[in-house]
């Protein structure tokens, strides 16, 4: 049996007035977070393939060194 790989791409877009952090966990971890602004849209490439969950996070005034946000948060 070969290891595969894949190029996997998502393009993930905010459609909000919130600021969004993005987390793209497998195996209980976070394998990439990003940051995208209101109304703003950001692409992810060269994702291994695998089975993954997407968690989203919208609010205002990000704390960026805890990733979270200070108020009107919901996630």
């Amino acid at each position: 049996v070969g290891r595969q790989s894949g190029a996997g791409e998502l393009r993930l877009s905010n459609h909000t007035g919130l600021e969004a952090v993005l987390q793209l966990v497998n195996e209980r971890r976070t394998r990439r977070a990003v940051y995208v602004a209101p109304n703003g849209s950001v692409t992810l490439r060269l994702i291994p393939m695998g089975v993954y969950y997407l968690y989203v996070d919208l609010g205002k005034n990000l704390d960026v060194e805890h990733l979270r946000f200070l108020s009107d948060r919901v996630t």
